[in-house]
């Protein structure tokens, strides 16, 4: 799957330099690895609901004993 973005706030870029190999960046976004550049540089998945999962346990089992007002 190919995703491009176009930006129309985004000014024009005013440089004269053309895309070539050297100056272009390729992302590749997986399960493995959150995403892997061109040049071989990866990015860990972030693991926001696990780092969170003992506090969610604690706050869920605190509102599960609250008493429902009338």
């Amino acid at each position: 799957m190919t995703l491009s973005l176009e930006d129309k706030s985004v000014p024009a870029s005013t440089s004269e330099v053309e895309p070539t190999l050297k100056n272009t960046l390729g992302i590749d976004m997986g399960l493995k690895e959150f995403l892997v550049t061109s040049k071989g540089e990866s990015v860990p998945i972030p693991q926001y609901y696990r780092k969170s999962q003992k506090r969610l346990k604690t706050l869920q089992k605190r509102l599960s004993r609250k008493k429902k007002r009338k």
